[in-house]
C-alpha cells in the first residue's frame, strides 16, 4: 500500500517533482552537490528533498522559488501553476531582461563575472 502522502499528490504534482528531478540531476552532476547540502542551503531538510524529488511530497510555492533561485533556473521549467502564482507577485522584467537571463543561464560564475566587468567597463566609458 502507498503512504498517504504518495495518495495526495495529484498528477500534475507528479509531473512537477519528475521535472524538477531531472533538473536536479543535471545539475547536481555539474556542481557536485549532495541532498544534504543541497538542503543546507535551502534550509530544508535532507530528506524533504528527497521527498520531492522522488515524488512523494508536493512542491510548495516556497520550495519551488527556493530550487528555481538555488539550481539557476526558472520556476515555469518544473511548476507552471506555482511560476503563475509567482508572475502574479513579481515585479515584471521587460523582455530584454527575460532575454538576457535565458542567455545567461547556462553560464558558470566565471562567465557571469566577466559579463559583469564587461558592463561595468561599457557603463564607465559612457560617463
Amino acid at each position: 500500500m502507498k503512504k498517504k502522502e504518495e495518495q495526495l499528490l495529484s498528477p500534475e504534482e507528479r509531473e512537477e517533482c519528475i521535472k524538477l528531478k531531472e533538473i536536479w540531476l543535471r545539475e547536481k552532476k555539474k556542481r557536485g552537490l549532495t541532498q544534504e547540502n543541497f538542503a543546507a542551503t535551502l534550509d530544508l531538510q535532507g530528506q524533504s528533498i528527497n521527498h520531492v524529488l522522488s515524488g512523494r511530497r508536493a512542491i510548495t510555492l516556497r520550495m519551488a522559488h527556493a530550487f528555481a533561485k538555488s539550481l539557476g533556473c526558472s520556476v515555469k521549467d518544473f511548476s507552471e501553476r506555482h511560476y503563475k502564482s509567482l508572475e502574479g507577485i513579481a515585479i515584471p522584467v521587460s523582455e530584454l531582461h527575460r532575454e538576457l537571463f535565458e542567455a545567461t543561464k547556462e553560464f558558470g560564475e566565471e562567465d557571469l563575472k566577466q559579463l559583469v566587468d564587461f558592463a561595468a567597463f561599457q557603463k564607465s566609458q559612457k560617463g
